[in-house]
């Protein structure tokens, strides 16, 4: 952020003139903040595929499908499966994808809000987006304030400073007092000159700040992930008692008798027998159940004003017991 006096060497006594406005904004960047990295749309949708229940149904289709090459049954189970996957992967992609754009739209319409500002001696109104280092704005109850900067005239000014420092009550801005983005005039007019404009505000360092992913899981995600290492090792198990059973049985019932064809074959049916039996015992629904419930919590939270990003969050969202607020300064 630039000081008062470098901001005041920039800034006419009229405000700016046209022909330096794309030399600034060549010079100290323009008045949006840059959106976090994304990924692309199909690494986003992969994403999908590491729940530990879908991972586990993978695995059912794949064992399906050997099924049905070596005995020519199946093949409905395996497209069963599959389907089911697929349904799950891809209502969580979608509603994920759409809240996605509808916070995109968000910030884009923040962006256009008119600003009063002074360029060529004469005032103007231009959106949020064209202010750039060293423009004089003017300031007056109810406008959000644009850009970090200085004042350099007030008449009974006060901003509400309160998403940074928390404090509710408004602060006094008096001549060469700093204002930040982000923050609004409550009462009085005046004027100030931008001095920090886009991602060297103070906002933009915060929102730079606050997009790193620290990847952390949800209650869900962890009651899943637990569910899913349950249902493996109970299915591995079964497995494994199913199949010595079926061996032991044939070795009393003569159906094991040695190292020949006939005993190959016997032991191959054993095998498969235990996997089927497995594989039927994994719950194929549960993921497109979750994912259609948690589409359906999404769908009435933006109803109610409230945009989700991550699909996931509603159960976080709504296993909530308490919710604690700062009164600061009340």
């Amino acid at each position: 952020m630039l000081t008062l006096d470098e901001t005041k060497a920039i800034t006419a006594e009229k405000g700016l003139s046209t022909s330096q406005i794309n030399g600034l904004r060549k010079q100290y960047g323009t008045n949006t903040m840059t959106p976090p990295v994304r990924e692309p749309l199909w690494k986003q949708y992969l994403k999908k595929y590491n729940n530990p229940i879908i991972k586990i149904l993978l695995l059912a289709v794949a064992i399906s499908m050997a099924v049905f090459l070596i005995k020519g049954e199946g093949l409905l189970d395996t497209i069963g499966i599959l389907i089911a996957v697929l349904l799950a992967t891809g209502i969580a992609f979608f509603n994920e994808y759409r809240s996605s754009k509808e916070f995109d739209a968000l910030n884009a319409r923040r962006d256009d809000v008119a600003v009063k500002v002074i360029r060529d001696g004469h005032p103007t109104a231009v959106p949020s987006r064209d202010i750039v280092v060293g423009d004089l704005i003017l300031l007056e109850a109810g406008d959000a304030i644009p850009a970090d900067g200085w004042v350099i005239s007030a008449d009974d000014l006060y901003s509400d400073e309160s998403a940074f420092t928390g404090e509710t009550e408004p602060v006094t801005k008096t001549e060469k007092a700093q204002v930040l983005k982000g923050a609004f005039i409550t009462a009085g007019k005046g004027q100030m000159i931008a001095a920090a404009v886009g991602d060297s505000a103070q906002m933009g360092v915060i929102a730079a700040s606050l997009g790193i992913d620290h990847a952390s899981l949800t209650p869900l995600e962890k009651k899943l992930e637990s569910l899913a290492s349950t249902i493996s090792k109970f299915g591995y198990a079964m497995a494994i008692l199913i199949f010595s059973s079926l061996v032991i049985r044939g070795m009393l019932f003569g159906e094991v008798t040695g190292l020949d064809m006939f005993t190959a074959n016997n032991v191959l049916h054993y095998f498969m027998l235990s996997v089927v039996i497995v594989v039927a015992a994994i719950p194929e629904g549960l993921p497109m159940s979750v994912a259609l419930s948690l589409s359906l919590a999404m769908r009435k939270m933006t109803k109610a004003n409230c945009l989700v990003r991550r699909l996931i969050a509603c159960e976080t969202i709504g296993s909530a017991t308490t919710i604690c607020t700062d009164k600061t300064g009340l």
